[in-house]
Formats: structure tokens, C-alpha cells, sequence
């Protein structure tokens, strides 16, 4: 009988969650959403930079299985912003990255914003889901 069970510690902080809903609140409206942006480099990004750069593939996997099933929507949309900002462009592409990404394209979509509430980037993905064939994507320009 064992006593105590093995499991995995998660790579990430224990409040991971609640820095990535901050940080999709404040990235969805900087100036109305009464967050201080003095401490969104130390508190949502920073904690993440290092795992970020020695190990972009298994960074994306572990935070895209963190977020999958997160409801409320702004913590997956904060850690489409974070992807974003940490993972160099050689590394968008990667599977973990793109869903995550999508994830937060969706996030923008369901909400009806215009696309100029799109990054260049988010642009980008959404057309190429769209040439893809992938249904249900409406948006408005």
C-alpha cells in the first residue's frame, strides 16, 4: 500500500491561473480594466520568461494542458498574450503554441470584437484557419 501518491508537479507557479486571468484582463482592455500596469512584467510575464526560452516545445504543451478546460475565458486568453510575448517567431508554429493562440483568437471572436482588436499576427491565423476550411469562424472587420 503507498502511502503517498506520485504525481507530477506542475512546472508552473501554483497561482499560474489566477496571473494568467490578470494578465487577460489587463491585455483585453489596458485602459479600462483599472489593472496597474507596473506590475504585469514582474507578476505575469517574468515568472514564465526563463522555462519559456530553455524549452519553448514543452512551455506551450504544459500551459495548453493547464488552460484546456478554463472557462471564464481570460485566463486562456492570457496565455495567448503570454506565447506571444515570450516564444520567438521559430517557435508560433509549434502545435502547443497554436492551439493555445487560436484559443485566444476564439476568446476575441466570441466576444464580437472588430478585427482591428486583432493583432497582425492574429489576423494572420484567423485568415489561415479561414482558407483552411475551418467552419463556424465569423468575425466582424
Amino acid at each position: 500500500m503507498t502511502w503517498f501518491a506520485r504525481f507530477r508537479r506542475s512546472r508552473f507557479p501554483a497561482d499560474t491561473m489566477q496571473r494568467l486571468e490578470l494578465y487577460g484582463r489587463y491585455e483585453y482592455d489596458r485602459y479600462s480594466s483599472g489593472i496597474d500596469n507596473s506590475d504585469m512584467w514582474s507578476d505575469c510575464i517574468q515568472p514564465f520568461y526563463d522555462d519559456a526560452r530553455a524549452d519553448p516545445e514543452g512551455f506551450s504543451a504544459a500551459l495548453l494542458a493547464l488552460i484546456t478546460g478554463e472557462r471564464g475565458g481570460f485566463a486562456t486568453f492570457g496565455a495567448s498574450r503570454l506565447i506571444f510575448e515570450l516564444m520567438s517567431d521559430k517557435y508560433l508554429d509549434h502545435p502547443g503554441a497554436v492551439r493555445i493562440m487560436d484559443a485566444g483568437i476564439d476568446f476575441k471572436l466570441a466576444r464580437g470584437l472588430t478585427l482591428d482588436h486583432f493583432t497582425g499576427f492574429e489576423r494572420d491565423r484567423l485568415e489561415q484557419r479561414v482558407n483552411q476550411g475551418e467552419q463556424g469562424l465569423s468575425y466582424r472587420r
